[in-house]
């Protein structure tokens, strides 16, 4: 070692705060090797400007005794230090970086992520297969996105189809990107979107939840059922009306869980799992008949409601709901339900959310149940 380096290393070890980052940018110049070691010890100094040298004068002289210490701080608080950190990585370029500089790629500073993707680059062949591997790993999903991006763009290699990547731009944490990709999802209906899109109903963003309740019913899969009922009492508007539509949608699946929230606490499940029930026409009415003996009010009430609101199509179950002499408890109700379809109620919107109410035709009804239908009978309550 000569007498320069040594007395830059004296100074670099014990010098003041101005002196130490000197030394460790001189030594870097000088790509010293016999510095290696001091500058090593340099990455844990107490003053972020000397741990910055230190990083940078490492990457010049490029020894690879330096790869396990730098990856060691690539954690660093400051971003600066990460920065200079992935830098110097990229120019020893071992491979065995390539683990943590993925990792980097998800860092809270746009600097230290591009850095780290230019080290990689820089890593080469044995980075790609460290990447392809990266975009199996759950813990990484977050970053896949990226790192596609990478594989594609630097090293030719195409490792996700359209949904694919959408759905690792719904993973990623870039919220434009999430609100695109969970509409796009529901416009393409691939089933491989169910479960990335109930994961987006969590989201803590208004947008990519609407967005991502609407696609599902694009989906129509049962898998949805569950998550999206759980969402009828949501406080955005919007958001629920896109529930109930999806379950709507998704039909007879959805049935039993809709019927059961139609007696929920929250007056918000209620209304809106009538509102599916009615969206999904004919298919809903025998378990909307069934509700009406209910022993809950809320229950009874909502299924009058959603039976009267499908019209048409819910009077033939109806007259057959009622000759079946194991309904004899119910032929008052439903004689109600007769006459307020026959009278074509559909003039005022009743309190079901944003079901369309359309005149309807008188039904036909048998004429034995005529008497029954014609009688005045009390209009649904609805707690």
């Amino acid at each position: 070692m000569s007498g320069e380096v040594e007395e830059l290393v004296k100074k670099l070890q014990n010098g003041s705060d101005e002196e130490r980052r000197k030394a460790a940018r001189k030594l870097g110049e000088m790509k010293e090797k016999k510095a290696v070691e001091p500058l090593i010890g340099a990455l844990k100094d107490v003053n972020a400007g000397v741990r910055l040298y230190a990083a940078e004068a490492l990457g010049n002289v490029g020894d690879v005794k330096a790869i396990e210490p730098l990856i060691g701080v690539l954690g660093d608080e400051n971003p600066y230090v990460r920065e200079d950190v992935a830098k110097a990585l990229g120019k020893i370029g071992d491979a065995r970086a390539a683990g943590a500089l993925i990792g980097v790629l998800g860092d809270r500073t746009s600097m230290v992520r591009h850095y780290a993707k230019e080290a990689l680059v820089q890593i080469g062949e044995p980075a790609a297969g460290k990447l392809v591997e990266a975009m199996k790993d759950p813990e990484k999903k977050h970053l896949r996105l990226e790192i596609s991006r990478i594989l594609e763009n630097r090293f030719g290699l195409t490792v996700l189809d359209e949904v694919e990547r959408l759905v690792a731009e719904l993973e990623n944490e870039c919220v434009h990107g999430q609100i695109e990709a969970a509409k796009k999802l529901g416009e393409l209906r691939d089933i491989r979107a169910v479960g990335p899109l109930i994961e987006a109903l969590e989201s803590l963003d208004d947008e990519i939840q609407r967005n991502a309740a609407w696609s599902l019913g694009e989906l129509k899969d049962a898998r949805a059922v569950e998550p999206l009922v759980k969402r009828l009492g949501e406080a955005d508007e919007i958001f629920r009306d896109n529930a109930a539509e999806a379950l709507g949608k998704i039909g007879v699946p959805a049935i039993g869980l809709l019927i059961k929230a139609l007696g929920d606490a929250d007056r918000n499940v209620r209304i809106n799992a009538a509102v599916a029930l009615v969206k999904m026409g004919e298919p809903a009415v025998g378990p909307l008949i069934g509700a009406l003996g209910d022993g809950n009010a809320e229950a009874r009430g909502h299924a009058t409601l959603a039976l009267e609101d499908i019209g048409e199509p819910a009077v033939k179950h109806l007259v057959e709901a009622a000759k079946d002499p194991k309904n004899k408890h119910l032929r008052w109700e439903i004689s109600g339900i007769l006459k307020r379809i026959d009278e074509g109620m559909r003039e005022k919107p009743r309190d079901l959310g944003c079901v369309e109410n359309e005149r309807l035709k008188p039904p036909e009804i048998p004429p034995e149940f005529q008497r029954l239908v014609l009688k005045d009978v009390p209009k649904a309550k609805i707690a």
